[in-house]
């Protein structure tokens, strides 16, 4: 027989025990765990528990709040279909997801809602017989269950239209939508998915998720409704759908998914976009043709999620985008090559180096540190001598340089320690040290007689990473003179 589980810490037992006795006799089989003993197989035997329960009662007290137990034993119920339902025996912080499936106030032993309660789990204990498992409902036939789910769809669709409306009455009505399964039911879910309130939003995405597979066929057809909360929620409901699952979906869903991409605006596209790239390299041919024509949001986000996929095969069109009209296309372009990486990247990102727009250039430069390749070395030093290079961009083509690591950057680095800006000196000082060639001993010594303490510092550091003869002399020579005045006042006789 199905049973009611009861989820509680033991310095709340004495509230528990009220609970059982009111329980039992309103006629409810109760578990509460109270016989397991120290040493006992006490997770098995909770998980068994669970498992036969049409209901868990989570007992919540400022302790319970924190106690991984609780919450485990919450979440297990959730996600094997019982209904959850969370008492309050105390004013305390309640995760989201318990907020969403409407508490109980037990602070005030006056007014207890003991009749709510009852009835709650009365209805849970009628769906649990109804119910054997979420999605399935093998009590009623084809024509009651399209007129019931019929009629709570309508129902939540009114409430979810009302600002003011019960969200935890609106949770529940979810939770039993997730049960009964059906287009009408995914429907309505997916109409509450994209709701301003969190925990409607929680509610719906726990009853889809509920559904797991069986609700994918409805999503795919949901992506080219006319409805655009639908597509919507459509969108996320794939988007957030486990790897498998979306996977299962298959290269069917592209087309549709690309169809809101075109068509919708703002969190429709992102959500689309995301389910995309969940979907992996068979997404890329239709994200490459969206770059084509359409609006500017369309195209900057194909441009990103091509940059997130990663795949070789988005080269070509993304170069071609290096020479689009608008600026900030261009830089998400260069940041998807560097995303993307490989040597086939490499030309695109070079000629994005010597872009017009100081956000294209500084993006070429982070990519081409990041491709690890040497070949690159002798564009980040032609754009770092170029006269009119803004200062953003130079500190990005020397953090590029000190990642490449390669020596032949070594002089160039060494000229600019003599620049008249500050953060270039030391930028190049600690850059010289990240490459970790000798040949950057003597200007790094020279270094440490700047005028400016963070050069000098920079220097010093660099100087203990080269960890040559030479450098250690220099290091050991200045620690001995820092205590005094030994490189301010050669500075001084220098000047």
């Amino acid at each position: 027989m199905a049973h009611i589980f009861i989820s509680y810490i033991r310095e709340n037992s004495p509230f528990v025990d009220r609970l059982r006795a009111r329980l039992a006799e309103a006629g409810f089989a109760v578990w509460t765990g109270g016989d397991l003993r120290a040493g006992d197989e006490w997770r098995e035997t909770v998980d068994l528990a669970l498992r036969e329960a049409f209901a868990v009662v989570v007992i919540m007290s400022r302790a319970a709040s924190t106690s991984p137990f609780i919450a485990y034993e919450w979440a297990c119920g959730l996600g094997l279909g019982a209904d959850v339902i969370p008492v309050a025996i105390e004013p305390t912080m309640l995760h989201p997801r318990l907020r969403a499936l409407g508490v109980l106030d037990f602070t005030d032993a006056r007014r207890a809602p003991w009749d709510e309660l009852i009835g709650r789990l009365r209805i849970g204990q009628a769906t649990r017989s109804y119910f054997a498992a979420p999605g399935a409902s093998p009590a009623l036939d084809a024509d009651d269950h399209a007129l019931i789910t019929g009629e709570l769809s309508a129902m939540s669709d009114l409430l979810l239209a009302q600002e003011d409306a019960d969200t935890g009455l609106i949770s529940r009505l979810l939770a039993v939508l997730g049960r009964l399964g059906g287009t009408a039911a995914v429907h309505a879910l997916l109409r509450a998915l994209p709701d301003g309130r969190p925990d409607v939003r929680y509610a719906a995405a726990d009853a889809l998720k509920a559904l797991g597979k069986s609700a994918l066929p409805v999503l795919q057809a949901a992506l080219g409704d006319e409805d655009a909360r639908l597509r919507e929620g459509a969108a996320m409901a794939l988007a957030r759908s486990a790897p498998d699952a979306l996977a299962g979906a298959g290269e069917t869903a592209i087309p549709a998914l690309i169809g809101v991409l075109r068509r919708d605006v703002g969190a429709q596209r992102e959500a689309a976009v995301a389910a995309l790239v969940r979907l992996g390299e068979a997404a890329v041919p239709a994200l490459v043709h969206a770059l084509d024509g359409g609006d500017w949001e369309q195209r900057a986000l194909a441009v990103d999620a091509l940059g997130r996929l990663g795949d070789a095969a988005a080269i070509p069109a993304l170069v071609g985008i290096l020479s689009d009209e608008d600026d900030d296309l261009r830089a998400r372009a260069t940041s998807a090559l560097g995303q993307i990486g490989g040597i086939s990247a490499l030309p695109g990102l070079v000629s994005a180096l010597g872009d017009r727009d100081g956000v294209v250039r500084w993006w070429a430069a982070e990519a081409l540190g990041r491709s690890g390749n040497p070949a690159a070395v002798p564009t980040l030093l032609d754009a770092l001598r170029a006269p009119h290079e803004d200062m953003g961009t130079r500190l990005a083509i020397i953090g590029a340089l000190a990642r490449l690591g390669d020596a032949e950057a070594v002089p160039g680095l060494l000229a600019l320690l003599r620049n008249e800006y500050l953060v270039l000196r030391e930028a190049a000082a600690r850059a010289l040290g990240q490459i970790g060639d000798a040949a950057a001993v003597v200007g790094l010594e020279e270094a440490l007689y700047d005028e400016q303490p963070a050069v000098r510092e920079a220097a010093l550091e660099a100087l203990a990473r080269l960890d040559t003869p030479q450098a250690r002399e220099a290091v050991e020579q200045y620690q001995r003179g820092e205590s005094g005045d030994w490189p301010f006042m050669a500075l001084g006789q220098e000047r």
